[in-house]
């Protein structure tokens, strides 16, 4: 594995609406790997209806930093806080606003400073992507 992909610290005390996900999660571009953790912090989104869907916010340490490209663009969101949005240059092919951060996260979800999701449904629009659990 990737020195860059070695997964990081188990993240802080538990809240209800954070899990942290023990199963290892690899993120792969075009077939190469930007991102692998054991300790993913997986999100539950709220929805009133429909099957339950989550977002896994990846440790910026488990993610390739040299693949990472800050943007200008950011968002406050009333869930989550100051987001910032990051795009992803792979082998030449950069994937604009494919990922975020919550630079100052609300206090229900502080935990996921230092973390980053993907943008799953971008990235399948602009390339092949793959994200398993082991």
């Amino acid at each position: 594995m990737h020195p860059q992909l070695m997964p990081a610290r188990e993240p802080s005390a538990p809240c209800s609406h954070l899990h942290v996900e023990p199963r290892l999660i690899v993120i792969e571009v075009d077939g190469r790997p930007i991102a692998a953790s054991d300790c993913a912090l997986r999100v539950n989104r709220i929805k009133d209806s429909g099957p339950e869907t989550h977002d896994l916010f990846m440790p910026i340490a488990d993610i390739r930093h040299d693949i990472l490209r800050p943007t200008n663009r950011g968002r406050a969101c009333p869930r989550f806080g100051l987001l910032r949005y990051w795009s992803l240059a792979v082998d030449g092919l950069v994937l604009d606003r494919a990922a975020r951060s919550c630079e100052r996260p609300n206090a229900s979800y502080s935990r996921l400073r230092d973390h980053i999701v993907f943008d799953v449904n971008r990235l399948m629009r602009m390339t092949k992507v793959r994200t398993w659990l082991n």
